[in-house]
């Protein structure tokens, strides 16, 4: 641009001329950066919308295109970017998407928080502790510091559009130490979320809090509204699944092993064994049925296919790894007992099926 002006002026154009072309110049350097300078919102299907932000909740964004405004609900939305952010927070939002937590945690260790202002900053706030303590629930991660860090964020920013994500995370992260009364409360507060699959969320995490305290019965009657809902969406169905796996374990506890186990077959031959979080649930069902059938053998193998086949889903490989340690001296393994108690603790210390007994 600069040559072409420096030519210009060596030109025996007329003034006008030269006035017409520096404006126009000036004009794509304006229209350059308008266009550099933008928030985007990248719905699921559809077109991003570019332009600017004027009011974000946790239910809905609404951008200010062209003068035109467009209101998005947040379930319609993939990510939200903001005007100026660095390169590093999209590229960490991106890998926090797709579950590579540690990878997006380098992202952000490359940001200094300092540097950044408004939602700018509260998004780099986000997914920090959201990495953080998503990576904990794995077997790595300061567990601590990122309850402490969403807490923070849930009160600083109650209205955020991150709200429900942060109520969702800190419930899980609190079931994981057994503080089950304060992540009862945060799995509830997903029920005020206009998302209905969130108040599905609600529904079988508060149900999976009632029976791990021993409620069962309280369990079976939270569950039953999600198994009879019609799944909207692929990730309702999903957790309608979930939900019918913790509904037989608490028939189990109940005294019907039997048919528990039968159904739990049925599920098994049924759904797709690919799904992994899936069938570590359904496997280690069957293991806690076995047990009550006084079968330990059987038990063990159960709980082993979630040890060797279905271990990507954390807290039922950890479940699976206490039972492990216990079933294989009963059926004649000690030395596999003592490794898979030794990976327990080194796996998931902050696992309460770490120091249960």
């Amino acid at each position: 641009m600069i040559h072409v002006l420096k030519q210009l002026t060596r030109t025996s154009c007329c003034q006008p001329t030269l006035r017409r072309a520096v404006s126009c110049a000036a004009m794509l350097v304006v229209v350059s950066g308008v266009s550099y300078a933008q928030d985007r919102v990248y719905v699921r299907q559809g077109t991003t919308a570019q332009g600017s932000i004027t009011e974000l909740t946790p239910a809905k964004v609404t951008i200010d295109v062209r003068g035109k405004e467009q209101t998005y609900q947040l379930k319609e939305v993939r990510k939200i970017t903001f005007d100026k952010e660095p390169i590093q927070l999209d590229r960490a939002r991106d890998l926090a998407l797709e579950g590579k937590y540690q990878q997006a945690l380098e992202e952000l260790r490359g940001i200094q928080r300092g540097s950044l202002e408004g939602r700018v900053q509260q998004d780099f706030d986000f997914y920090q502790w959201y990495c953080e303590g998503s990576q904990s629930l794995l077997g790595s991660g300061d567990q601590m510091a990122a309850i402490k860090g969403l807490v923070s964020i849930d009160k600083a920013n109650p209205n955020g559009h991150h709200r429900f994500e942060v109520k969702e995370l800190l419930g899980r992260l609190a079931l994981a130490i057994a503080n089950y009364d304060t992540a009862k409360k945060f799995f509830e507060a997903l029920d005020q979320s206009p998302d209905a699959q969130q108040k599905a969320s609600s529904i079988y995490y508060t149900g999976l809090v009632l029976f791990m305290q021993g409620q069962t019965a309280e369990a079976k009657a939270k569950l039953k509204s999600l198994l009879s809902a019609t799944a909207s969406s692929p990730e309702m169905g999903r957790l309608k699944l979930f939900a019918a796996v913790l509904d037989l374990r608490c028939e189990n506890e109940m005294g019907n092993s039997q048919a528990a186990l039968d159904e739990l077959n049925a599920m098994a031959d049924r759904e797709d064994n690919t799904d992994l979080p899936l069938f570590a649930k359904i496997n280690n069902a069957r293991g806690d049925c076995y047990q009550k059938l006084n079968q330990p053998q059987r038990a063990a193998y159960s709980y082993l296919q979630t040890d060797l086949l279905f271990f990507t889903d954390p807290e039922s490989h950890a479940e699976a790894l206490f039972h492990l340690k216990k079933l294989l001296v009963a059926v004649g393994e000690p030395a596999k007992a003592a490794q898979a108690g030794e990976r327990l603790s080194k796996q998931y210390a902050s696992s309460p099926w770490k120091n249960k007994k």
